[in-house]
């Protein structure tokens, strides 16, 4: 600001009620320049007093209001689902901060992390600064971003065969420009098709696991997957059986009816002994069916108790039928395990049976 004074000498004092001015004191006085900090706001005094003690008092002289200008608030986005979502506001000494944003997202510190943050905590955030010399600033925004992560869930068969050829794996599609990279990190395996697509085909070895690995990029976002798929001793030839349906979860209760398969919850079906599998069956050929999913997921068929695979048979929507066929070994009681990957809700499973192994 400019301040009007006579006989202002060098080294002078000027203060703007508690307020201390740094002054410029110019050859050509006057006016005097001087520079001041921040003030309650209201009329206050403005006085200069010269190094040899002479003084001049301006009563009421100067004004301090509140700034009406929005600060400045920012974010770290665009991010993907699963960083950290960072806010910040400026610093203002003793300020308070009051932040409101997607959700009824609240918090109360100049700088904020949101750990792990979603898609759904995208949206505008806003933060109040209060007590800054007595007055509270206009509110500022700032818009967040979170993309979605594409899916890196691998469906492929819960088991192969020694030495069989041809399986196949794959993973959702990324959508366009999406990137893929697959890999079997042991010598359980093979890929025999190219390692960039969204699917391929693979060789199993004799005997052991084949460690299945993908990694998929869409935009600036990434996931990663892993799987194990247990190689299985080759049965004998398929014996065909009249197809017959074992399992329908839409009949009543009982052990190859209802209800309807739970999200996240182990059923098993007892196979062996029925529509013509005898009861030394190691494996079956059978056709997966699933119908009226109450929400997304995937259904993996496994042999009765044993550990759950991290493969899928098939994947499903909302509200949608599918089916595909698959070879499934029989635990040592004659049964299968079904499990269906839904985060929530019930899908109906159907199998029906074409052939076994002994």
């Amino acid at each position: 600001m400019t301040l009007t004074a006579g006989c202002v000498a060098p080294g002078a004092s000027v203060t703007f009620g508690s307020a201390v001015a740094d002054p410029w004191v110019s050859p050509e006085q006057p006016p005097l320049q001087v520079f001041t900090g921040g003030h309650a706001p209201g009329a206050v005094d403005a006085a200069v007093t010269n190094p040899d003690g002479q003084a001049a008092v301006l009563a009421g002289g100067y004004t301090y209001e509140c700034d009406t200008r929005a600060p400045a608030a920012s974010n770290n986005g665009p991010i993907c689902a699963g960083s950290s979502l960072v806010l910040g506001a400026p610093y203002f000494a003793g300020a308070t901060y009051a932040w409101t944003g997607p959700n009824g997202f609240s918090a109360n510190t100049r700088f904020v992390t949101i750990s792990s943050a979603t898609v759904a905590q995208s949206g505008p955030y806003t933060v109040t600064i209060g007590d800054v010399f007595g007055c509270t600033l206009p509110p500022a925004t700032t818009t967040a971003v979170v993309n979605p992560r594409p899916s890196a869930a691998i469906s492929a068969p819960s088991s192969v065969f020694a030495r069989s050829t041809g399986n196949v794996a794959s993973v959702p599609d990324g959508g366009p420009g999406a990137f893929y990279n697959w890999a079997i990190t042991n010598a359980g395996g093979t890929i025999t098709s190219p390692n960039t697509a969204r699917s391929i085909t693979f060789d199993a070895g004799a005997s052991g696991d084949i460690a299945v690995n993908v990694y998929v990029s869409s935009g600036n976002c990434s996931n990663s997957s892993a799987a194990t798929i247990p190689i299985t001793p080759r049965p004998t030839l398929l014996q065909v059986v009249t197809p017959c349906r074992l399992v329908d979860t839409r009949l009543p209760a009982g052990p190859g009816g209802g209800p309807a398969l739970a999200a996240g919850v182990i059923r098993n079906f007892p196979l062996a002994g029925r529509c013509g599998v005898p009861a030394d069956a190691t494996a079956v050929a059978v056709n997966a069916t699933v119908t009226l999913p109450s929400s997304a997921g995937s259904l993996r068929v496994y042999p009765g108790g044993t550990p759950t695979p991290g493969t899928t048979n098939l994947s499903f929507g909302v509200g949608q039928t599918r089916a595909g066929s698959s070879i499934v070994g029989l635990g040592p009681d004659g049964s299968v395990d079904v499990v269906s990957t839904q985060a929530a809700g019930t899908v109906h499973v159907i199998l029906d049976v074409s052939g076994y192994f002994k």
